[in-house]
C-alpha cells in the first residue's frame, strides 16, 4: 500500500446555495451567514414601519418588577428573596398563595401557544403552579409529580408548552399549607410560541437564526413537545401525565403515561406522535433509553394497512434501571404513524437518545438536524456593509450601526455603516452533514443576503 492510498478520499469545497454535492457526512468545515435588512413600504409621520433583519426575535416575557407591582406581598405573599444564593420569587402556598397572577405586561394573546419553563424549589416537594385558561380549564405544574426523584429544597427544571387552540388567562399558585416555593428569576421564561432555547434574562430578548441540516434521525423534538401538549388537553384530570422535565443529571426526559385521556374524544387522533415523515414501503427503526414504573413501553408503530407493531421491554427489572429499547417496523409496509398505546406504567424517555432512522438496524445516535444560533442583535445590512457570523472564528462581525429604531425613518436613514467593523465572541454550533447530496437551509423570516458553506466532498 502506498502513501497516497492512506490519504483521505475527500477534499473540502465551497458552496453558496446550500446544495452540497457528494458530502462525505462530516461536520461543516466552516460557514458564514450574512445579514440583510428590509422595510416593507415607506414610513410616514403617522405610520411607522419597523425594519426587519436576519434573526427572529424571541422575548422572555417575565417582568419581575411588573409582577411584584401587580401582586403585593401583603395580599399574595409574593416577594423577591435570596434563597440558596439564588435570586428568587418566593410565595407561601397558603390561603394567600393562590391569589397572585403571573402575566406578561401586555397580557397573554388569544389562541396563542406559550412555552413556560422554570427552575423551582419547594420546602415540601409538593409545589404547584396553575396555568389557568379563559375557558375555565386549568393545568397544574406540580414539582413532586412532574420531576422524578425530587428532593425538597433543591432546584429542578420543568417545562410546559400550552395548547395552540387555547388562551392563557394567567399563571397562579395553589393552596397548600406550610410550603414555601422559590422560582429562580434567572431560570424563568415565558416565551411566545414553541421555543426551547438557552435561558435569557427576565424582560430581555435574543435573535434566533435557525439552520436545518438533514440527519439520519428524523425525530424532530418539536413534534414530541407538541404531542406532550396535545394529548394532555383532552385529559379531564388536573395533573399533567405527559410532560417534559430535566432530571438530576441535566438530561431532558419525556414522562409518558398513556392512560391520559384514554377513551376521550380526540384521543385516537392526538396520540399520533409522529406522522407524515415516512417513505412508502420502507422500514424504520426506533430506539431510545428509558426508565419505567412497569414493564410496559407506551409507544407503538401503526402501518397504513391497519397493522401494528408493539414495543416491549423484555429486560425490565425495576424503575431505577435504564433500559435500551429498539423496535423496527414491518418489512414491505408503510409506516402511518408512531403513537401512544394504553398500557400501565409511566415511561421516562431520555430525549437525548430518541432516534427514528431508516432501515432495519439500530445505529449510533445522532441529534435531529436543527441548529439554533442565538444573537444579542440581528444581522443587518445597509448598502455594501453587512453583519455576518463566522463559524471558524466563533465571532459575529458587525459593520452596521443603528441610528434610529422608531420605524418613522427610512432604511437608509435608520442604518449607517461603521467606520471600522467590530467583533464579538459567540458560541456557534458544529453542523453535521449527511453523506451524499444534501440540502442545508437557513430558517429565518428575513433571508440572509448570502450564505457560505465549506464542506468535505468526496473524491481527490
Amino acid at each position: 500500500m502506498n502513501r497516497y492510498e492512506l490519504l483521505p478520499s475527500y477534499y473540502y469545497d465551497n458552496n453558496t446555495d446550500g446544495f452540497l454535492v457528494d458530502s462525505v457526512g462530516k461536520f461543516l468545515r466552516d460557514y458564514k451567514i450574512y445579514g440583510n435588512s428590509v422595510q416593507e413600504g415607506i414610513p410616514t409621520s403617522d405610520t411607522p414601519i419597523e425594519i426587519q433583519s436576519v434573526g427572529d426575535k424571541i422575548i422572555n416575557l417575565v417582568d419581575v418588577d411588573y409582577l411584584l407591582e401587580q401582586n403585593p406581598t401583603d395580599t399574595t405573599t409574593l416577594e423577591r428573596v435570596l434563597y440558596n444564593d439564588r435570586d428568587t420569587l418566593k410565595y407561601i402556598a397558603g390561603s394567600k398563595g393562590s391569589s397572585f397572577k403571573i402575566t406578561p405586561r401586555e397580557g397573554f394573546k388569544e389562541n396563542t401557544r406559550y412555552t413556560i419553563r422554570l427552575e423551582a424549589a419547594s420546602s415540601s416537594g409538593s409545589f404547584d403552579l396553575i396555568v389557568k385558561f379563559t375557558d375555565d380549564t386549568s393545568k397544574y405544574l406540580r414539582l413532586s409529580t412532574l420531576v422524578k426523584n425530587y428532593v425538597q429544597g433543591t432546584f429542578r427544571e420543568i417545562m410546559y408548552v400550552t395548547p395552540k387552540n387555547k388562551t392563557v388567562q394567567y399563571i397562579s399558585g395553589a393552596y397548600n399549607d406550610d410550603q414555601n416555593v422559590y422560582i429562580d428569576i434567572s431560570k424563568f421564561q415565558i416565551i411566545e410560541g414553541f421555543n426551547y432555547i438557552d435561558y435569557t434574562g427576565e424582560n430581555s430578548s435574543v435573535y434566533k437564526v435557525g439552520v436545518k441540516s438533514p440527519s439520519k434521525n428524523i425525530a424532530n423534538l418539536e413534534q414530541i413537545y407538541n404531542f406532550a401538549t396535545e394529548i394532555d388537553i383532552i385529559n379531564e384530570q388536573s395533573i399533567m401525565r405527559t410532560y417534559i422535565y430535566v432530571d438530576e443529571s441535566n438530561r431532558k426526559v419525556l414522562a409518558n403515561y398513556c392512560a391520559t385521556g384514554y377513551g376521550k374524544d380526540g384521543y385516537t387522533e392526538n396520540r399520533k406522535v409522529f406522522q407524515g415523515i415516512f417513505k412508502e414501503n420502507t422500514q424504520y427503526t426506533i430506539s431510545f433509553q428509558q426508565t419505567s414504573t412497569a414493564a410496559a413501553v407506551n409507544l407503538f408503530i401503526h402501518h397504513t394497512d391497519g397493522t401494528n407493531v408493539s414495543m416491549t421491554n423484555p429486560n425490565y427489572t425495576d424503575s431505577s434501571t435504564i433500559d435500551n429499547i429498539s423496535i423496527t417496523s414491518a418489512s414491505g409496509k408503510t409506516v402511518d404513524y408512531i403513537g401512544l398505546t394504553y398500557k400501565n406504567g409511566t415511561n421516562h424517555i431520555y430525549l437525548d437518545t430518541f432516534q427514528i432512522e431508516e432501515g432495519a438496524l439500530q445505529t449510533s445516535y445522532e441529534p435531529y438536524g436543527q441548529y439554533n444560533i442565538l444573537l444579542t442583535e440581528p444581522l443587518r445590512k445597509i448598502g455594501d456593509y453587512v453583519d455576518y457570523i463566522d463559524f471558524k472564528k466563533q465571532k459575529v462581525v458587525r459593520s452596521v450601526n443603528v441610528v434610529d429604531t422608531t420605524g418613522y425613518l427610512t432604511l437608509e436613514e435608520s442604518l449607517e455603516n461603521l467606520d471600522e467593523p467590530t467583533e464579538e465572541s459567540v458560541v456557534l454550533p458544529k453542523i453535521l452533514t449527511l453523506k451524499g447530496d444534501v440540502n442545508i437551509s437557513v430558517q429565518v423570516q428575513v433571508e440572509p443576503s448570502r450564505v457560505e458553506y465549506q464542506y468535505y466532498r468526496g473524491g481527490k
